[in-house]
């Protein structure tokens, strides 16, 4: 089965995606922090989803913009 979900990552996705590394981790953690002081708490996986987005400076197509309106993400509403 692994092999399989890479074959797909390799051959279909060509290396079109991001992960999930110490810079995305580092503005996620940065991004909570910032937003937990504000009174405005992120649930933790939009919070990698906007840090990964922010340490790849990557657009973000999501139906969710106002969870993400603030961050200074390039936000793209696909199904509008």
């Amino acid at each position: 089965m692994l092999e399989e979900f890479e074959a797909i990552l390799r051959e279909e996705i060509q290396g079109r995606y991001a992960t999930f590394d110490a810079a995305a981790a580092t503005r996620t953690a940065a991004l909570m922090a910032s937003r937990n002081l504000k009174g405005r708490p992120m649930e933790f996986r939009d919070a990698m989803i906007a840090g990964t987005a922010l340490s790849t400076n990557a657009s973000l197509a999501t139906r969710n913009i106002p969870h993400f309106a603030d961050l200074g993400i390039n936000l793209l509403n696909p199904w509008e």
